[in-house]
């Protein structure tokens, strides 16, 4: 196993997950990895511990998309302030028009095994209900990573962010002088 991780969708507040493929993180998980050669020795395995339903952000998946190979993304800075990769809104659009999107509604215990190809995403928690669950990579045990390369992945993000936060705040400055040139 590469990673494990408890997500938790807190009543209320729990925050959407955009759409993504897995093969996205394999610079994070699996660094020096060639993810165009090495998608298929990756398995993810989602298990509920909370019921997941519609108003909960259970996860939702376009079916079938796996199909598409990895697609484009696009770097972004989430709801948390968190560098993040998602499917580009073009091939979202392509992918619609082909594939239909499933809400995998949950019980507890019931365990979600797809590969790193499927677009996948959840939205918001609406409820008073919050929505745990776990989430596991597993990988083939011959695989070698680069650890050199985590480091530059993560140097990679950090700076993505800062930059964002830079960017945001000179917007904020300029609308604060327009304004008070405004009010003059």
């Amino acid at each position: 196993m590469s990673h494990f991780m408890l997500v938790n969708k807190a009543a209320w507040i729990g925050p959407e997950v955009e759409w993504h493929q897995e093969v996205f993180n394999l610079q994070i998980y699996a660094p020096g990895c060639d993810a165009s050669k090495e998608w298929k020795n990756f398995l993810q395995v989602f298990i509920a511990i909370d019921q997941h339903d519609k108003i909960n952000g259970c996860p939702k998946v376009f079916e079938g998309s796996h199909k598409e190979g990895i697609l484009d993304y696009e770097d972004i800075v989430n709801i948390n302030c968190s560098h993040k990769r998602r499917v580009t809104v073009d091939n979202l659009t392509k992918i619609s028009k082909k594939y239909k999107i499933l809400d995998v509604e949950m019980e507890p215990g019931d365990a979600l095994f797809f590969n790193h190809l499927l677009v996948h995403g959840s939205p918001s928690n609406l409820s008073a209900n919050s929505r745990l669950s776990t989430l596991m990579q597993f990988y083939k045990k011959d695989l070698n990573f680069k650890t050199e390369s985590f480091d530059e992945y993560s140097n990679f993000r950090a700076s993505f962010v800062k930059s964002w936060l830079d960017s945001s705040l000179k917007k904020i400055e300029e609308y604060k002088k327009n304004l008070e040139d405004y009010k003059k």
